[in-house]
């Protein structure tokens, strides 16, 4: 007796501390999702469309558009090479939904994204679009082919479920997202294997995509020494964090709100005594997560979204802004629709506007001149010169902006094959300008010139996406 009104106490203690923790009650779910809307900008605050370098950050278990099960979704170009060949405003990056439940639930799951494309996903969707014309899949309904959207059908929301996920060896930008104390979910995907249906666990529901909306803060780095910001929206912008890394050296600064429609300067490479500013990457870090917390997730939800872009947001050498989008924004902008609705449910992304400096800009239109009056010797070191400036996955964004501004044939050329060749790993003989990749790039990059989403912009980066395919 004593052993089952013991029982019945932790039992109930258990509940009463999982309700008070604010993730619901018995009969109700709570939803959480967290994610980023990373964009560049250039010093006079113009967004840039760009192509994120980055491949194979993700496990090769999540879904993309090229690899949609039994979709034939090869439509064009961009659908074949994948992300990595559309240019957008906007990168859509981690997006993940937790639930919350006490007893098991049955939930659809619906995002969409009308100004732009879902790319990634996982587990397993049972509707998407948008697809080709000529595309043959079980995914679509009539009618939906046009929208860019996700569909999970039949969520199965367990709490005491399989605490088994899939996995690979290597980093990710993934597996941090699952240290939180959220529900398992398990999907059944809509094709069948070996006549059975397969079933997929995971922590949360996974998604990514691009898109071409302007940003909601608009940055201007008019000088190496400050930022101005402006906030877009007709609401306010809150927890904005000011990055400013150079050689390895940081300069931080914190302003808890920008308010609607304003404006304000922050310094960056002296950190301004007006504002909060953090002695150390620790600081930051916890500042930022408690940031989080404070806008709606729970602290390890907190925890588990810095944790996941912690190299990416506090390592990566240059300048940028991250700061929390009002929720109403975010609801407006990608549409999140549960059937059954939860109780209780928190949108929190992270704005981050990468910026690019005069002197960064002023150091790689030199170093493209250069390049291009330069002996092969020359290149070599020039080449090596524009690794170091470690501008990572936004290179392309870089070059781009520098060509926009020239608008000279010549110099478009000479940035191309700098920028192919930059990016290359290093090869087992010197590259040479007779080489059959430098070829092609000098012949697409003479005769045209980028400009947004145009078929020709598709193929121009299809070629420098591509060009280590390219026997050398």
């Amino acid at each position: 007796m004593k052993t089952l009104l013991l029982s019945l106490a932790l039992a109930t203690s258990s509940v009463a501390a999982y309700a008070c923790g604010g993730y619901g009650d018995f009969d109700h779910y709570t939803a959480h999702e967290w994610g980023t809307f990373t964009s560049i900008q250039g010093t006079d605050g113009v967004p840039i469309a760009w192509q994120s370098l980055v491949v194979g950050d993700l496990p090769r278990f999540v879904y993309n558009r090229t690899r949609a099960e039994d979709a034939k979704l090869l439509g064009n170009t961009a659908e074949f090479f994948g992300k990595g060949s559309m240019a957008a405003r906007q990168r859509i990056e981690t997006p993940v939904i937790y639930f919350y439940s006490l007893k098991p639930q049955t939930i659809d799951v619906r995002v969409d994204l009308p100004q732009g494309k879902i790319t990634e996903w996982y587990p397993q969707i049972s509707k998407f679009g948008p697809v080709p014309g000529e595309a043959v899949t079980p995914f679509i309904d009539p009618g939906q082919r046009d929208k860019s959207f996700i569909q999970w059908s039949k969520v199965q929301v367990i709490p005491r479920g399989n605490e088994t996920f899939p996995s690979e060896k290597g980093g990710s930008h993934y597996y941090a997202a699952r240290e939180t104390d959220a529900s398992p979910v398990q999907v059944t995907p809509p094709t069948v294997k070996e006549g059975k249906p397969t079933v997929q666990n995971e922590k949360f529901l996974f998604y990514r995509g691009v898109a071409g909306f302007p940003s909601p803060l608009m940055a201007k780095t008019v000088s190496d020494n400050s930022v101005t910001m402006q906030n877009q929206l007709n609401e306010p912008l809150k927890h904005l964090f000011v990055i400013d890394q150079r050689a390895n050296e940081y300069a931080f600064s914190y302003h808890a709100e920008l308010p609607a429609k304003q404006e304000l300067t922050a310094d960056i490479s002296i950190v301004s005594s007006r504002t909060q500013t953090f002695r150390s990457r620790d600081q930051l870090i916890q500042a930022m997560k408690d940031s989080l917390t404070k806008s709606g997730l729970f602290e390890k939800e907190s925890a588990a979204m810095v944790k996941t872009w912690e190299d990416s947001w506090f390592d990566e050498s240059g300048v940028r802004i991250l700061y929390v989008l009002p929720e109403k924004w975010v609801d407006a902008t990608m549409p999140l629709k549960f059937t059954p609705e939860p109780a209780k449910i928190a949108r929190v992304f992270v704005g981050r506007a990468e910026l690019f400096t005069p002197s960064l800009e002023h150091k790689l239109t030199q170093l493209v001149k250069n390049y291009g009056a330069a002996e092969f010797d020359q290149k070599k070191v020039l080449i090596q010169s524009v690794k170091d400036l470690r501008l990572g996955r936004f290179t392309q964004a870089a070059f781009d902006r520098v060509i926009r501004l020239q608008n000279d044939k010549a110099f478009t050329t000479a940035a191309y094959e700098l920028q192919g060749n930059a990016l290359m790993p290093a090869p087992a003989h010197p590259p040479s300008e007779h080489t059959a990749h430098t070829k092609v790039l000098t012949a697409v990059s003479t005769s045209l010139i980028r400009s947004n989403f145009s078929p020709d912009l598709e193929l121009l980066d299809l070629v420098l996406d591509c060009g280590a395919l390219v026997p050398r």
